[in-house]
């Protein structure tokens, strides 16, 4: 488990080291907006395989991952109550006084 401020501190040392060597970085042409990144893409890959974060990008990009998949879960819960409801909803109706006409 690595350490926020010295990952912080890295980032820093690093754009530091940019601006005296003259490296600016700057936004790839057509790169959609929503398209995930190489790094994101790695990030996510390396949560599925369980392995652990190696710096701060990489716990955000599991946090992200994990509310993703509550949140999926939590919808698919949700969509079971209804379906439930419902088919209890249409048991009650079969067995209601129009059924034995």
């Amino acid at each position: 488990m690595t350490n926020p401020i010295t990952d912080r501190a890295a980032g820093v040392l690093q754009g530091a080291a940019d601006v005296t060597q003259g490296v600016t970085h700057e936004v790839r042409s057509g790169v959609r907006e929503h398209a995930p990144s190489d790094r994101a893409a790695a990030a996510y890959a390396r949560w599925l395989a369980g392995l652990p974060a190696r710096n701060l990008y990489e716990r955000d990009a599991y946090a992200a991952a994990e509310a993703d998949l509550a949140a999926g879960m939590r919808h698919l819960a949700a969509l079971g109550r209804q379906a439930t409801a419902m088919e209890a909803a249409r048991a009650a109706e079969a067995k209601g006084p129009e059924a034995g006409q």
